[in-house]
């Protein structure tokens, strides 16, 4: 990488509008540009090692498009979780284990 391009990188990230969060054991940090495009990086809060980069560009008349996924795995959509949970439970028989204890 030329040294012009990291300085370029480096003035383009610090215009970002920049917020965190930590949660799961994730740091996240979410950036939105002034060219209408948004980065999502999620670090491990132990190690600090990049698990996740994605961006998406919002649409012209104010929607938002798709996260691309430059980089680690998304997490699946509560929805898509549920179906395939559901899907499991058609299929196959699902047997489940109650262990009670009674205090006297």
């Amino acid at each position: 990488m030329k040294m012009s391009s990291v300085a370029h990188w480096e003035e383009y990230l610090g215009s970002a509008k920049v917020s965190a969060a930590a949660a799961g054991g994730r740091k996240q940090y979410h950036y939105v540009f002034k060219d209408n495009l948004e980065l999502v990086e999620e670090y491990d809060r132990d190690t600090d090692l990049l698990l996740l980069r994605k961006w998406r560009k919002k649409k012209a008349l104010g929607g938002t498009g798709a996260w691309e996924v430059e980089l680690g795995e998304d997490a699946l959509p509560v929805q898509v979780c549920k179906a395939i949970l559901m899907s499991a439970l058609f299929v196959e028989h699902l047997v489940l284990f109650r262990q009670t204890v009674i205090c006297s």
